[in-house]
């Protein structure tokens, strides 16, 4: 029998994974690619040591936390037992107000994750800016975890009880329809895409974090009237965000729909804390150019639905597994290019609102930090009855600060 649930009573030994694909790109760098989750918790932060005990406890049972790139960077090797957890549990305390934790947390972006054989991760604890507040962010090097694994890991670390995390992919069999479909986007992913902007991200530059957040009943509510689901809403209200800040910050340029890279996670139940990435990803065209939501919303659901449909997320899992390393790693290069895709929009549902140390969560935020060349990465967060949109920016592109407030507003006003 499968143990589908997380925390400590889900912990489980997992055999190490190769290195796939995905991992071999998202590792091709200097220095780690952060992801994670920022979340907010209503209730007395927790004491540094409860902290640390419960990580010491539960991180010699989640495997991805107990590995580093081999130093040819081909393989994953493991590290010791996580026993100094001062590397990997750090907490700051005394923050004046909500607007140095937005900057602390902009700064958690880049900021450098453990090295010199440590496992590349770490979780923060952001505590003193309200009386009952607190902000947890757990980070991890993205080679060695995607999101749905981060999210299973960081509530396998913090739960106080074993809850349900995101949905875990069912087996299934791809089809002839999602390989044409995959085929397709690597086509169009040949072009550049035609959208410009001022600062793309660059390396050592400082990376900004934004966010917005609304009540999922009302994002529900603008869906129904819509006839989309709650993420094609959230898309849509995005692509006009977007288009208004081309609008705003792009003088005299023409406004232009923008290629998003949207992964989609094929973790399964019995892959659930195991290290690397288990996702695929699909070429979604943010219609910035549409008149009205109604428009836009339409514009995206034609795209979800064909690329649900046709099984594109088991038909990329499957070519990730099956296809020569060389070919799987120059898909996924040509797919994630930062010129043909500028924008990678993701999304994460926590079906369940996880209590940590007593206190219940009020929203959370799944970040990445920015690729060399990338507009933004936007992330759309569903926990205990929220929406969240966040948007990772290059700081010398400010005026993307605006796109998540944008997107509240017209997910409220429907225009």
């Amino acid at each position: 029998m499968t143990d589908t649930s997380t925390g400590a009573g889900g912990l489980a030994r997992h055999s190490m994974p190769r290195l796939g694909p995905v991992d071999r790109e998202l590792s091709r760098r200097d220095r780690p690619l952060a992801t994670g989750f920022f979340i907010d918790f209503a209730g007395p932060a927790p004491a540094t040591e409860d902290v640390r005990r419960r990580v010491l406890a539960r991180a010699t049972g989640l495997p991805a936390l107990h590995v580093t790139l081999s130093p040819d960077g081909r393989a994953w090797q493991r590290t010791p037992r996580v026993d100094d957890v001062g590397v990997h549990v750090r907490h700051r305390t005394g923050i004046s107000g909500v607007a140095e934790l937005e900057r602390l947390t902009s700064h958690l972006l880049r900021a450098p994750l453990p090295g010199d054989g440590h496992s590349a991760w770490d979780m923060w604890l952001l505590s003193g800016y309200g009386p009952q507040r607190f902000r947890i962010a757990f980070r991890v090097d993205h080679a060695q975890l995607d999101g749905v694994g981060a999210a299973h890991t960081a509530l396998g670390l913090l739960a106080d009880t074993p809850c349900a995390g995101p949905r875990l992919l069912e087996p299934s069999s791809p089809s002839i329809a999602g390989f044409v479909h995959l085929a397709r986007d690597l086509t169009r992913s040949l072009h550049p895409a035609r959208v410009r902007h001022h600062a793309a991200a660059c390396p050592g530059g400082q990376v900004r974090f934004a966010h917005a957040q609304l009540n999922e009943e009302e994002v529900r509510a603008r869906a129904d009237i819509l006839g989309v689901n709650v993420n094609d809403a959230c898309l849509a209200a995005l692509a006009l965000a977007l288009g208004a800040w081309q609008k705003r910050c792009l003088a005299g340029m023409r406004r232009r729909d923008i290629p998003a890279f949207v992964p989609m996670s094929t973790r399964q139940a019995h892959e659930r804390y195991a290290a690397g990435n288990r996702l695929a990803a699909y070429r979604l065209l943010l219609p910035c150019t549409a008149g009205t939501l109604a428009e836009a919303a339409d514009q995206v659901r034609r795209q979800t639905t064909a690329a649900r449909n046709c099984r594109r997320r088991e038909s990329g899992r499957a070519a990730l597994n099956y296809l020569p390393l060389p070919l799987g790693l120059a898909g996924t290069r040509l797919l994630s290019h930062p010129t043909r895709v500028p924008v990678v929009a993701s999304s994460i549902t926590f079906p369940e609102a996880p209590v940590c140390f007593g206190a219940r969560p009020v929203g959370a935020s799944m970040f990445c930090d920015l690729r060399t060349g990338s507009l933004g990465y936007m992330s759309f967060t569903r926990v205990a009855g929220t929406v969240r949109c966040g948007v990772a920016f290059d700081a010398r592109n400010p005026g993307l600060q605006a796109v998540p407030d944008d997107w509240s507003d017209i997910c409220r006003s429907g225009t």
